[in-house]
């Protein structure tokens, strides 16, 4: 299996920003000198704490280049992208790491799950010297091996069947469903796909263009997934980050209304 390598990330924070501020508690001299070096320690310090906010907030300086890896398993080839994340985040994904994915790890490069995650919709990379993190965008199946959308719904986002659907979100507003609004709701999901013919890419560059969708988050115990529903022509497209347009045509109306 074949990786990219990646840039390192940040190594940690720079001594500089760790500037002693209590100077007036040790330095002797004339009265109201040491009043006047405490000011000017606090006022150092104040702006310590603002340059350290700074550079956690800020983004590591990198190229423009968009790093991608394909990671494969038992006929199945997913597609991911490097996020890019502020200083603060790529910090913290130590803390951030969930069971490790086997499948995907080798002698060199670990990934994992994120903490209380069980998809692999985001993963973590671990190369023994820097961490960071990735986001499904793609995937593909072996001829000889070929599964179907059940697969990518069970294990990319987590959904296993219409019982971990709990509520849809409709333009941010939740609203609870009944057992067959979530059997429907799944089914659509096990029906979503990638266009694979002229009239299905000209379908979805029509719903591109449509200023009347509705977005729709579907709620799990443990995940949000993001929909637009196109009532003009009853579709149904996934609309996470990055993640190729994949649709499927609704048989009714009912969540349009």
């Amino acid at each position: 299996m074949k990786r990219h390598e990646i840039n390192g990330m940040l190594n940690g924070i720079d001594d500089k920003f760790l500037n002693e501020s209590m100077h007036e508690s040790v330095i002797k001299g004339k009265k109201g000198k040491s009043k006047k070096i405490g000011i000017i320690g606090t006022i150092a310090a104040c702006f310590c704490f603002i340059s350290g906010t700074v550079y956690l907030t800020g983004k590591p300086y990198s190229t423009a280049t968009q790093l991608g890896v394909r990671l494969s398993n038992d006929g199945v080839t997913m597609c991911y992208e490097q996020e890019d994340l502020i200083r603060f985040d790529s910090l913290m994904l130590g803390r951030k790491k969930g069971q490790k994915i086997d499948e995907f790890s080798d002698e060199t490069v670990s990934w994992y799950k994120i903490e209380g995650s069980d998809n692999l919709k985001t993963i973590i990379r671990d190369d023994g010297n820097n961490l960071s993190k990735w986001k499904f965008i793609d995937y593909s199946f072996d001829e000889e091996n070929i599964k179907n959308m059940k697969w990518i719904v069970e294990n990319v986002f987590g959904v296993n069947s219409a019982n971990d659907i709990k509520k849809l979100a409709v333009n941010d507003q939740e609203r609870e469903l009944d057992d067959s609004q979530k059997t429907k709701l799944y089914n659509y999901l096990l029906e979503l796909k990638y266009p694979q013919n002229d009239d299905e890419f000209s379908l979805l560059e029509k719903v591109q263009r449509d200023n009347d969708a509705i977005n729709i988050n579907i709620i799990t115990d443990k995940d949000t997934l993001h929909f637009l529903i196109h009532p003009n022509d009853n579709v149904l497209q996934l609309n996470e980050d990055r993640v190729y347009s994949l649709f499927t045509i609704m048989q009714d109306e009912e969540f349009n209304n």
